[in-house]
Formats: structure tokens, sequence, C-alpha cells
């Protein structure tokens, strides 16, 4: 009898632990979802002179976007979208910002239909200016995080220039996106240094004559952007190396 008993225990409890496997099914799967990263290139669509520029890259985790957004020459007052669908049926699914800043980053809860709309390439990104036809697009397609990596100098090093900058870059195609390295004195990006970037990994000459700016005990920032000169807008792109004392060319 005592064992009968254990074992109408021992079904009870594998079926309370099945019931509740069930129930919580949808959120555990949902919480352990592995996470999509996401890129756009924002363009004009035909041959308009003088088109603004941007890129969109974002991590969609389940449900949830999580995303960074750069744009320039668009407008002074700009709204950005997000659309699904293909063709001439695309719809909007989610306002991102408005207005939005030259560099923007935030978060959205998106529907299921629209997170696999995203998930699946079937999303674009569009930023317009307030009031204007004026408006920038791109595709929202699974590609890795743009990140870039700086070998040397490392924190603490003294630099005289023009000096070299060892970096590696990962997730995106130097040669095929024509990418370049900004350099500045970090918090102060009014003064850059525009290095063109040739190869996945290498190295770059920090050049001296007109970036005496450089000269002095700081931190630097080197930050990836595109040929057009908009900084990637994820926080993988942005490298500070800090404490570095930097010379100016020794001799005549």
């Amino acid at each position: 009898m005592r064992t009968t008993i254990v074992r109408r225990l021992a079904i009870v409890g594998s079926v309370a632990v099945a019931v509740a496997a069930q129930a919580g099914a949808g959120p555990a799967a949902t919480h352990g979802a592995s996470a999509v990263q996401l890129r756009a290139w924002l363009g004009a669509q035909g041959n308009v002179p003088r088109a603004g520029t941007g890129v969109f890259v974002a991590k969609l985790q389940a449900r949830t976007l999580k995303w960074s957004l750069a744009h320039r020459r668009v407008g002074t007052t700009v709204v950005a979208r997000l659309r699904v669908g293909t063709g001439s049926a695309t719809r909007i699914a989610a306002t991102l910002c408005a207005p939005c800043p030259s560099s923007s980053r935030g978060q959205r809860v998106l529907s299921a239909t629209t997170a696999r709309a995203v998930a699946t390439g079937r999303a674009y990104v569009d930023v317009q200016a307030r009031g204007s036809t004026r408006a920038i697009h791109g595709r929202v397609v699974a590609a890795s995080a743009p990140t870039i990596r700086i070998l040397s100098p490392e924190a603490g090093a003294t630099i005289t220039l023009p000096g070299e900058i060892s970096y590696n870059v990962e997730g995106v195609s130097v040669e095929t996106t024509d990418l370049h390295l900004l350099v500045y004195v970090a918090g102060v990006e009014a003064q850059t240094v525009d290095l063109k970037l040739g190869a996945q990994a290498g190295s770059v000459a920090l050049p001296d004559a007109k970036d005496a700016f450089l000269v002095g005990h700081h931190d630097l920032t080197f930050q990836l952007a595109t040929a057009q000169l908009v900084p990637l807008p994820n926080p993988e792109a942005k490298v500070i190396v800090r404490d570095l004392t930097i010379q100016g060319r020794r001799g005549p």
C-alpha cells in the first residue's frame, strides 16, 4: 500500500512538472532565444544628388530590438521608422526615434510578426526629414557587429608623430565598404584625423603636420566610419585608448 502511494505521488509530481513546463514553454523559449545581429546601410533611392547616408546596427533578442543609428545630410529634424514587407507592400511597424539626432540608440519590444520579419530580412529602416521628401532607406540583414580593435598603441604609451596605429577590424569587409578610421581626442570630435583603411588588419600612419592638436597627454578615440565619414553607431565600432603621451616630430 505504501509503495502504491509513493508511485501515485511520483506520477502526480511528474504531471505537475510537465504542466508547469508546458505553461512556461513560451516565456522560457523566448528568454533562451539566441540573439540575431543586424545591420543596414542607408542611402537614397535612385540617383539623388547630395543624398544623405546612414548606418543602422542592431541586436534582436526574441522580440526585443536594441538598435543604434547614425545619419548625415538628411535634414535638421528627422524621424526613423522600421518598415516590414516586400516591394511596394511595406508598412510602418515601429517608430524608432522622432526626432533623431545624428547619432541615436534605443530599444523597442516588437510584435511577434515584426520580429520575424526583421529576423528574416523582410524589414527596412527609413529615415526621413520632416516636412520633406528627403529620405534614406536600407534593408535590415543579419550581419555581425562591426568591431575595431586597436593593437597599438597600448594604454600609457608614448607616440611620436608621425606614428603607426595597428588595428584589426571584424564583422565587416573593409575593402567592400571602404571603411575609414577617425581619430580624435576623446570627447572632442570637432577636430578629427581621417585615416582610410586598406585591409582587415594592419597599420595606418597617424600624421604630424596638420594634427598638432593631438600633441600632449590625452585619451584618444578611434572610431570606424563610412567613406562619407558617418561614424558606425554601435559601441563595438569605437575604442578609447587612455593615458597616451603624443609628441610632435623630432628634429627639423
